[in-house]
């Protein structure tokens, strides 16, 4: 036997006719520039503290995986939240949205979605600019087109589009269709669209203070708190002037009395309400209400309004304003989600502009206190917290919580030192489940969290529609084996541990859906 010598192999005669397009993503790749923050990366994650620049370290020349394991374990954990308090709090009122005026854990949900957009979009953003995939005129496009298909996903969820159970005193049947002229606008993609579009396009299209310092230091030294806001204010001034937009509109609006009228089994039954009134911030003479009564009408809002749960409406004879519908994702209200997203947009631009760990941790925690701060402020000197209406209280509260959220998950997965390592260890092993929900997070809140699965399940049936395996295992196993208020938990418990065995099977096969 003698061995063949070793012959180097040639390069193969495809590699000169690649298109333009993949021919610059092959030169990102091969051959990256140690000066991006972003392309020091290690097998963890491209974001991780390892890729610090400085370190005696082999150059890694792969190409950067533009993915935070923070980010998709805190995605996790909203989803998981979200399926808990839309299933579980009716029986649970202290998880479930308050009614007016205050926070729970199921008013947490929106911002943190809002949040981990913004977060997100600078990602994306920084993917495109380093693979050289597009100008700005293409990403304008995938913008505005993403935020087209999460409005149509929206209103196929949210606006009486999707098949859904009814019941009445003597049967259940299943409902579908779109109504046109019932049909709900507003609701939680619908929102999340807004916002987004709108932070793409001052990402893309209001410059920034930036200095630039030449191909050997794209950025500089790592910059301070206050330096990197002020490198980005036209930015802030430009999500600011919604916030402020907001408050002129709910301050300065005249809202005057009005009517509504309910059909009911006797006949139509009017409401009276009196207001005639500027700067209310009550649930029933507040601008966001005036607004979509005018624009959107009473067949396209939401019919069973939060504050319903008041102890006001709960007596034998309620204010008439209790019955009359209000949209918790209404128009003016969604003005002041847009801040929202932009500082989730800032958390990604720390973690693209500044290379050390810790130093991003103190950015973090900054913006995250001083959130709280004006959140709480305000609640105090102004207007309490409030989801329906997105009161500014409410706004920098739960983005602080956000922040500091956030910030825990990122020194769990994407720093090393401040935790001892086997507690940190600890912790992601019980994250797991959240980072696998977090990588699938569309697939689970159109399939999970806003039911379509159950309602899928629930259309498959033996003679009557109550017959099927949902109704099967909910009333007859749980709710007659431990009563409702604990068949109801367990079933949504139940519904939770499904869907993290969903994510892992998907992650394992490595199926993973995006718009």
């Amino acid at each position: 036997f003698v061995p063949r010598p070793f012959r180097p192999r040639q390069p193969c005669a495809c590699v000169a006719a690649r298109s333009p397009m993949r021919q610059e993503a092959f030169e990102a790749e091969t051959a990256p520039s140690a000066a991006d923050p972003l392309l020091a990366i290690n097998e963890h994650d491209s974001l991780g503290s390892r890729g610090v620049p400085g370190e005696a370290k082999r150059p890694d020349r792969r190409l950067p995986k533009l993915r935070l394991t923070s980010l998709d374990a805190f995605r996790g954990l909203t989803i998981a939240i979200m399926i808990l308090v839309d299933d579980a709090g009716s029986a649970y009122p202290i998880i479930d949205h308050v009614p007016w005026n205050g926070i729970h854990l199921a008013d947490f949900v929106m911002p943190f979605f809002l949040f981990i957009v913004g977060a997100a979009v600078t990602l994306s953003f920084r993917k495109f600019s380093i693979l050289k995939l597009g100008d700005r005129g293409d990403l304008t496009q995938k913008a505005i087109w993403r935020s087209v298909k999460l409005f149509m996903w929206g209103i196929f969820l949210q606006g009486s589009m999707m098949p859904r159970m009814k019941y009445d005193v003597t049967d259940a049947y299943l409902v579908a269709g779109l109504n046109l002229a019932s049909f709900r606008v507003p609701g939680i993609l619908q929102r999340i669209a807004f916002a987004y579009l709108v932070c793409c396009l001052i990402e893309l299209y209001i410059p920034h203070s930036v200095p630039n310092r030449g191909d050997e230091d794209a950025y500089g030294p790592d910059p301070g708190v206050v330096e990197l806001l002020s490198q980005y204010r036209l930015h802030w001034m430009a999500c600011m002037s919604f916030l402020i937009a907001y408050i002129a509109i709910m301050v300065r609006t005249y809202v005057p009395s009005y009517q509504y009228t309910k059909a009911s089994i006797t006949g139509p039954v009017t409401y009276s309400v009196d207001c005639n009134i500027r700067g209310s911030f009550g649930p029933e003479c507040n601008a966001c209400g005036y607004w979509d009564r005018t624009v959107l009408t009473y067949s396209h809002m939401y019919n069973t309004p939060t504050y319903a749960g008041l102890s006001a409406c709960r007596t034998t004879l309620p204010p008439q304003w209790c019955s009359v519908p209000f949209d918790p994702e209404g128009i003016v209200a969604s003005l002041g989600t847009v801040p929202v997203v932009y500082i989730g947009i800032h958390y990604g631009r720390i973690l693209t502009r500044v290379r050390s760990s810790s130093a991003r941790i103190g950015h973090f925690l900054c913006i995250a206190s001083l959130n709280t701060a004006i959140g709480l402020v305000l609640k105090v000197l102004w207007v309490d917290f409030n989801k329906n209406i997105w009161s500014p209280s409410y706004l920098f509260f739960t983005c602080g919580c956000a922040g500091f959220v956030f910030t825990f998950y990122y020194i769990v997965y994407d720093h090393d030192g401040m935790m001892p390592e086997e507690i940190k260890r600890q912790f992601a092993w019980l994250n797991r489940p959240y980072v696998w929900m977090g990588m699938n997070a569309l697939l689970i809140f159109v399939f999970g969290a806003s039911d379509l699965l159950t309602v899928l399940l629930q259309s498959v049936y033996y003679q009557k529609v109550e017959h099927n395996i949902v109704d099967e295992i909910y009333n007859n196993t749980l709710v007659s084996w431990s009563g409702p208020q604990v068949g109801l938990l367990l079933y949504t418990l139940g519904k939770i541990g499904f869907w993290f065995a969903a994510a892992y099977y998907l992650h394992r096969k490595k199926y993973y859906w995006k718009l």
